[in-house]
């Protein structure tokens, strides 16, 4: 606000660059990845699920005060998927679409992110509104699972975002003593028996017309 710049690593960071990323060579990609891993990256039960808004010593949410410090938004986590397809880190983006899942599944209100999670040096504890529509992300999970393209190919990346589903092994999902596979395959039956359309299927199952072949 008074001219200077502020060097604090942060989230905006990876909006930014997601944004730019057809137009930033890919080793420099990696070389902003990398140290995006090692600072910002959060992970939950020893798995990656958001990134820090901010890198700061404040990793506790008291109230609004600690709101852009180092906390996890959900709603950055797409962009950061975005690069992470970019620069070929697959296991990462596994991460993220499962550890997301599980948080949906498992606790606040099922279906949807959290506002807010404060880091609590470790824990990664949801706070503030338990339903926040800019938080509630779905392009990574409206597409049907299938390998990557290998970035180091010939192929090309349209759209990375769209196709960041296809981090996880469809295989792990369809298991039927898997949770998370029988929630998908149910959901897939209930869309083509009723033709649901894209967005209601993600709405309300979480899942769309596109993932049920």
């Amino acid at each position: 606000m008074d001219g200077k710049k502020d060097p604090t690593l942060g989230s905006p960071a990876v909006v930014a660059i997601s944004l730019l990323s057809d137009f930033i060579p890919t080793e420099d990609l990696k070389r902003f990845i990398s140290v995006i891993k090692e600072n910002l990256l959060i992970k939950r039960k020893r798995v990656p699920f958001g990134i820090l808004v901010r890198k700061s010593d404040k990793q506790i949410y008291y109230g609004d005060n600690e709101y852009h410090e180092a906390m996890v938004w959900p709603r950055d986590t797409p962009y950061l998927i975005h690069i992470l397809l970019k620069t070929g880190e697959r296991e990462i983006v596994k991460g993220l679409l499962k550890s997301n899942l599980d948080h949906q599944m498992t606790e606040g209100f099922i279906f949807y992110n959290t506002e807010l999670f404060s880091p609590d040096y470790g824990k990664v504890v949801p706070v503030k509104n338990p339903v926040q529509w800019w938080s509630q992300w779905v392009d990574p999970l409206q597409f049907r699972i299938s390998d990557f393209p290998n970035p180091q190919s010939k192929d090309t990346y349209a759209d990375p975002i769209t196709n960041a589903i296809n981090a996880i092994n469809i295989a792990n999902f369809k298991k039927k003593e898997d949770f998370f596979g029988e929630f998908f395959i149910r959901s897939c039956a209930i869309a083509k028996q009723k033709q649901i359309s894209a967005t209601a299927t993600i709405n309300k199952y979480f899942i769309s017309k596109r993932f049920c072949t």
